[in-house]
């Protein structure tokens, strides 16, 4: 069985992580991120706002549980890696703008959540 923390995490996500520490932009302004790869998670839409480890106040539009560290900045798409690599242009792509992870009571486990706003808005 596995840990209570990854046991509702039945959607996939494409996920482009950006190194933690990482300061280099492309040639259009945006942050470099390693390549796409698959994550389960639970994808949760929802209207706020939080302020943001690197900006002021944003918008927020998504709240998603993950299976592991994830550095502010990375980017994410709900669905499959294979349907994101058919996409040209990707649309509806989310920038992290906080994570939090809390350990269980015995430190063995942890809950892991990104929250996310829409790059481009």
């Amino acid at each position: 069985m596995p840990p209570l923390e990854k046991e509702s995490l039945h959607q996939k996500a494409v996920l482009r992580m950006r190194t933690a520490g990482a300061t280099g932009y492309d040639k259009f302004g945006d942050p470099n991120l390693d390549t796409a790869v698959e994550v389960p998670c639970r994808w949760q839409q929802r209207k706020s706002e939080v302020t943001g480890q690197e900006e002021g106040a944003v918008p927020i539009t998504v709240d998603v549980d993950v299976d592991r560290d994830i550095a502010v900045g990375s980017r994410m798409w709900l669905g499959t890696l294979v349907a994101y690599n058919a996409l040209s242009p990707v649309v509806d792509e989310f920038q992290v703008v906080d994570f939090n992870s809390v350990p269980d009571l015995r430190a063995r486990h942890f809950k892991r959540d990104v929250v996310l706003h829409k790059v481009g808005n």
